[in-house]
């Protein structure tokens, strides 16, 4: 039987991480979220979906920032 090679999309934001992400500040306590919520459970990620909606509110759009 050949090795199954499963393809993970990581959250768009790990290229750009916010402060409140767990990638921010990379500890041995932050490995776990990383994990999780950085790899394939991003859009169950609390820091994810509060700037997901920020954006789909247009927040971020109608920014004066």
């Amino acid at each position: 039987m050949a090795n199954a090679h499963v393809a993970i999309t990581p959250c768009c934001f790990t290229t750009q991480p916010f402060a409140e992400c767990a990638l921010s500040t990379i500890t041995g306590a932050s490995i776990p979220r990383i994990s999780r919520y950085c790899m394939g459970d991003y859009v169950l990620c609390p820091v994810y979906k509060a700037q997901h909606k920020r954006h789909v509110d247009g927040d971020i759009l109608n920014s004066t920032d």
